[in-house]
């Protein structure tokens, strides 16, 4: 399904996705290369198990050096964070849709039973903005959180529940770490990339 330009950015919930092969195809040139990158849902899941470690040492570096600062030890976050983070993980389907360039048009699918809930297009992009696509949500949702509870002195609810809302939704996006290291290592940097299908494409 080829883009064209409209009126402005169209972002539409599918809800559930039956199948991954549903994903719709975009039409690519003929020189697109296709991403070498895992071929289905259980490779992802396997692919991106190695992305949970820096994220696992950088939340556990953030707890040391706040740990260290405040001299409490035993922390204990509030419920509200927990409860949080479901819906923060369709907010972040929604960031991703959002940073997409106003010509597309955005489809947003969830297949729970799997644990996939994505934001997807087969507008092309440059490397630049794909990059900045698939890290808004790890960094508006997870970073940021993070570090407002980890250089906050207060204990307040507010603070106490961005520490699990934050570690959850960084965790959540290891598998946009997992693409945006396939695009800097496989895209030359004047490259577009396509979604197409299950798979990402680069071409001049």
């Amino acid at each position: 399904m080829n883009q064209k330009r409209g009126e402005g950015l169209a972002i539409d919930y599918k809800g559930h996705l039956n199948s991954l092969s549903d994903l719709p195809k975009g039409s690519l040139p003929p020189q697109a290369v296709q991403y070498d990158e895992a071929d289905d849902l259980n490779e992802l899941v396997e692919a991106v198990l190695p992305w949970h470690w820096p994220v696992l040492i950088f939340i556990l570096g953030l707890y040391l050096v706040k740990s260290l600062r405040t001299g409490e030890w035993v922390h204990l976050p509030t419920i509200i964070g927990f409860i949080a983070i479901f819906p923060g993980l369709f907010l972040h389907e929604w960031i991703h849709a959002f940073c997409f360039p106003r010509q597309a048009s955005v489809y947003i699918y969830r297949k729970l039973s799997q644990g996939v809930l994505l934001a997807y297009s087969t507008f092309p992009v440059s490397r630049g903005r794909f990059i900045f696509i698939s890290l808004a949500p790890a960094l508006l949702l997870g970073v940021v959180p993070l570090l407002i509870w980890s250089l906050s002195m207060g204990t307040g609810i507010f603070v106490r529940s961005c520490l699990p809302f934050g570690a959850a939704l960084l965790f959540g996006a290891v598998g946009d770490f997992y693409n945006v290291a396939n695009t800097l290592r496989q895209v030359p940097s004047d490259a577009k990339v396509q979604l197409s299908g299950w798979h990402s494409y680069w071409f001049r």
